[in-house]
């Protein structure tokens, strides 16, 4: 496959069937900029597997799939750093060097400042 047919493909699909992943992305992250990040990994996810398709389902079926097992990834990554970054936070509470600040504090707050800047 040359890559001007997967583009054309990718870019068929994407736009037929984008309804998907966008499902996908809102059952999985939550602010705009999650939403961004994962729907941004779930399209590469596509974009590579491309050739891989082979017809044995439908291409909605076929790209749900990609799309929830790169949102599990994608979840499995971000609670993984949330676990570190609470790690860092208690060990720097014990060193008394700052304020502990809880990851759905952080993400509360961001989602005010989106709010405040619409």
């Amino acid at each position: 496959m040359h890559d001007s047919e997967r583009e054309r493909i990718f870019g068929a699909w994407l736009s037929g069937h984008k309804g998907i992943l966008f499902k996908v992305v809102h059952a999985y992250a939550f602010g705009h900029a999650d939403w961004q990040d994962l729907f941004q990994e779930i399209a590469i996810q596509v974009w590579r597997s491309v050739k891989a398709f082979r017809g044995d389902s439908s291409v909605p079926t076929w790209m749900y799939r990609v799309a929830l097992n790169t949102a599990l990834a994608w979840t499995r990554k971000q609670d993984r750093h949330q676990r570190d970054s609470r790690a860092l936070d208690v060990g720097e509470l014990r060193r008394g060097t700052r304020e502990v600040v809880l990851p759905h504090k952080r993400r509360l707050e961001a989602q005010l400042k989106e709010l405040d800047g619409q």
